[in-house]
């Protein structure tokens, strides 16, 4: 894999583990190692558009990473009947990609405010998408639940990296 396709992977993984903004998106997952996931978390054409574009010469076997891989070695590996190619034969577009690779973990829109995987500076942009998308979804019972949420959220995720470490 091509290092700015990693990179895309690498900033998705670090906003999946350790955003403190997606509780406007976290859904029950009972049929998971996890209890929770997010859900159609939405995404820009444009962040969409770059990460398919560092990746579409790079290879894959299949169009979901979630399930369906043969980890018999201990690592996952390519179903034998998958045969690699590239992502730009996988895919028919970015938004497929997106919506695709990992089923319903985002939402392609123009519509509303969306989220970035990754950001330089201070400021987190998705703070005010979160509040925003919070209170569209009737979520917000006043600032406080909002911020409790974030707290929570920052803890499991510190928690979460904290065992990861060792």
């Amino acid at each position: 894999m091509s290092a700015k396709c990693r990179d895309r992977f690498q900033e998705n993984s670090c906003f999946y583990e350790c955003s403190p903004n997606i509780g406007p998106w976290m859904v029950k997952e009972p049929n998971s190692h996890r209890s929770e996931r997010f859900r159609d978390v939405p995404l820009s054409p444009a962040v969409c558009n770059a990460w398919f574009n560092d990746c579409k010469d790079d290879y894959t076997c299949k169009d979901n990473w979630a399930v369906g891989w043969d980890w018999s070695s201990g690592t996952n590996v390519c179903p034998a009947d998958k045969p690699c190619k590239k992502f730009s034969e996988i895919f028919t577009s970015a938004t497929e990609m997106c919506e695709t690779i990992y089923p319903d973990d985002f939402k392609v829109t123009t519509n509303g405010p969306t989220m970035v995987l990754w950001f330089l500076g201070d400021t987190n942009p998705n703070d005010a998408v979160a509040a925003y998308y919070a209170t569209e979804m009737n979520l917000r019972c006043g600032a406080g639940k909002l911020i409790d949420n974030i707290v929570l959220t920052t803890l499991m995720a510190i928690i979460s990296l904290a065992f990861f470490q060792y």
